[in-house]
């Protein structure tokens, strides 16, 4: 299929146009695979919440969907430790803060956007404890996620 050969090459834009144009297609809002494909496109282009949804609706029409129900947990596991960390810092609580960032990162390497995103939130903690090797590594990575 096509969008299994966009996601391979880490086109993930083209993914997600490609099978945005497909689901709008008549007949094609029901298609399991289709939607679990493009909640992964949404996923990879830094969009969990409309990605979730997407998994959702798979799920209710076929709770058995390992694929959709990997996809689901792994996203929620990363949306809890990185609102597990933006608690932490805002209670001023830092190295627990960059504890959960680093369990964020954690889950899924590949996913950059994401990751830019908490890797910053991560410097910005280091930053607070004025460790300032670990801020400049960790932005460092931020720059690798978005390069």
């Amino acid at each position: 299929m096509v969008l299994r050969t966009y996601e391979g090459l880490k086109k993930f834009q083209q993914m997600l146009k490609t099978a945005t144009l497909w689901y709008q297609r008549p007949g094609n809002s029901g298609n399991i695979q289709l939607l679990h494909l493009r909640g992964v496109a949404l996923y990879k282009t830094g969009n969990s919440a409309m990605a979730l949804r997407h998994f959702q609706m798979v799920l209710r029409s076929s709770p058995d969907y390992t694929l959709s129900q990997n996809m689901f947990r792994l996203i929620k596991k990363m949306d809890r430790a990185k609102a597990s960390g933006t608690s932490e810092f805002k209670a001023r609580k830092y190295q627990e803060a960059v504890d959960a960032y680093t369990t964020a990162l954690e889950c899924d390497p590949d996913n950059k956007i994401f990751n830019a995103a908490v890797a910053s939130n991560r410097a910005a903690a280091y930053m607070k404890m004025k460790k300032y090797k670990d801020l400049l590594q960790s932005t460092r990575c931020r720059i690798d996620f978005l390069s």
